[in-house]
């Protein structure tokens, strides 16, 4: 990765910078509407009940695996995906609520 940080790059919990040295193994691909702010939800809540785990990156929308395989190649990525039907009527929903995730509605 040539000693910089991708852009694309952050951790939780804080969504700190990734020092290249320290990259985890794993990533998660947030897939609009298919659950991520859920998953990233669920992995806050892991990671501050047990600090020592691995941490997880997070690869936002607008990420490319091309990109990521790139400057990580080590790196396997997984991801939720949703039937597109189900996916389609999640968006138009989401427009409704102004594009706030279900987790921020009171």
């Amino acid at each position: 990765m040539s000693g910089q940080i991708a852009d694309w790059m952050f951790l939780l919990p804080g969504r700190e910078s990734v020092a290249p040295d320290q990259m985890p193994a794993i990533g998660f691909l947030h897939v609009g509407k298919t659950g991520g702010s859920t998953v990233r939800h669920v992995v806050e809540q892991v990671h501050a009940v047990y600090p020592g785990l691995p941490k997880t990156l997070i690869l936002g929308h607008k990420t490319r695996l091309p990109i990521v395989f790139r400057d990580a190649p080590h790196l396997r990525v997984v991801c939720t995906l949703r039937d597109p039907v189900e996916r389609f009527v999640s968006g138009f929903y989401s427009r409704l609520r102004f594009g706030n995730p279900m987790l921020d509605i009171p």
